[in-house]
C-alpha cells in the first residue's frame, strides 16, 4: 500500500497523477485535511476523486482522525506541510509529522518513507560563497521557523527510522515552479512585479535561488521511491533543476511577456553592505513582528546565496 499526505497540494496533485501509472489504484490511499477551507484544498480533493482514489479526512496537527484506519503502508510519501512562510505557525511540519507516525503501523520491514523537506534548513550558515550539497553540514540553526520545523521533522524521522528499522529518504525541495503556483509566492510575485513594472523587478539582485519544475520534482520523487536505502538508515537528496538570480528570473518573465529588459545596476559596495546585514537576520527575528521579519527574510534570500543549492544525485535519478 502507498500512503500519500499532502496530495491536495501543488506538488501532491501532480504526484498522484503519476502514481496511478506505477501502482494499482486500490493500493494508493490519501490523507487529506478534514475541512475544505481553500480553493486549493477543494481542487485537490476533486483531483483525487477524478483519479478514483480513496481518501481519509484527518488533521495532523490536532491529531484528529488518525488511528481510525488500519493503515499498513509499504511506501509513504509525506508531503503535508505549511510552506507559506508568512504564516507564524509551522508546527504542522514537525508536530504534525510526529502525530502521523505515532498513529501508523510501522512494522513492515521494507517500509520506505519519502519525506519532502526544504532547502530552507540551510538558510543560515557560515559560507554563502558555495552552493549547499547533500554532504554540506548544517552549522547554524535555520533563521526562520519554517526551516526549523522542517529540520526538526527530519531529525525526528531519522531517529525513528533507527528505532523502527524502516528506510527513510529525505528530499529537500527547492522553489518549485509550474502552472498553479502558490498565490503571492516567489513566482507569482515575479509575474505581478514584472507586469506592474515594479522597480524592485529591475534591480540586479545578486543572490542565487535554486529552482525546479513541478514535473521534474514529481519524476524525482518517484525515482527516489524506487531506490531503497538500507534498513534503519536515511538518505538525503536535494531536488534542484537550476539556479538563477531574482533578476534573471524577472528577465525571463519580461522576455516571455514581450517587454524590454531595462535593469538598474547598483554599486557593488551597496550589495556588500546589504549582504552583511542579511547575514545577521536571525537577530531581527527576535525584535520584529513575524510579518515584518518574514518580508526581510525573503529579501535576504535574493541578496545572499541562501537558497543556492546543487544536487549530487539529480542527474543520476532523472
Amino acid at each position: 500500500m502507498v500512503l500519500v499526505t499532502g496530495g491536495t497540494g501543488f506538488v501532491g496533485k501532480r504526484l498522484l497523477r503519476q502514481l496511478v501509472s506505477f501502482y494499482s489504484k486500490d493500493t494508493i490511499k490519501c490523507l487529506v485535511l478534514n475541512r475544505v477551507d481553500t480553493k486549493l484544498e477543494k481542487s485537490g480533493r476533486e483531483n483525487i476523486e477524478s483519479l478514483g482514489l480513496p481518501y481519509y479526512p484527518v488533521d495532523l496537527l490536532k491529531n484528529e482522525g488518525l488511528g481510525e484506519k488500519d493503515l499498513m503502508p509499504k511506501t509513504i510519501f509525506h508531503m503535508a506541510s505549511c510552506t507559506d512562510t508568512s504564516q507564524p505557525d509551522h508546527s504542522i511540519n514537525d508536530v504534525g509529522t510526529r502525530h502521523l507516525f505515532e498513529s501508523l503501523d510501522l512494522s513492515d520491514p521494507d517500509l520506505h518513507v519519502i519525506y519532502t523537506s526544504s532547502i530552507a534548513v540551510h538558510d543560515h550558515r557560515e559560507n554563502y560563497c558555495e552552493p549547499v550539497k547533500e554532504n554540506t553540514v548544517i552549522d547554524c540553526l535555520p533563521a526562520h521557523e519554517y526551516g526549523r520545523s522542517k529540520l526538526a521533522a527530519e531529525e525526528y524521522l531519522k531517529d525513528l527510522a533507527k528505532v523502527k528499522g524502516f528506510r527513510l529518504s529525505i528530499v529537500r525541495v527547492s522553489a518549485v515552479y509550474g502552472l498553479g503556483v502558490m498565490k503571492n509566492g516567489l513566482f507569482d510575485s515575479i509575474e505581478k512585479m514584472v507586469k506592474n513594472e515594479n522597480l524592485l523587478s529591475r534591480l540586479d539582485w545578486p543572490g542565487k535561488i535554486s529552482i525546479i519544475s513541478v514535473g521534474d520534482l514529481v519524476r524525482f520523487l518517484i525515482k527516489v521511491a524506487h531506490k531503497l536505502p538500507t534498513k534503519g538508515a536515511s538518505r538525503l537528496y536535494i531536488a534542484v533543476g537550476e539556479s538563477l538570480t531574482f533578476m534573471e528570473m524577472c528577465c525571463i518573465v519580461r522576455v516571455s511577456s514581450g517587454k524590454t529588459s531595462n535593469y538598474i545596476t547598483l554599486p557593488k559596495f551597496f550589495w556588500r553592505i546589504i549582504s552583511l546585514l542579511a547575514r545577521n537576520k536571525a537577530f531581527f527575528e527576535k525584535i520584529l513582528p513575524h510579518r515584518l521579519y518574514n518580508s526581510s527574510w525573503q529579501s535576504c534570500i535574493v541578496v545572499n546565496n541562501e537558497f543556492w543549492n546543487e544536487s549530487l544525485s539529480l542527474i543520476e535519478m532523472l
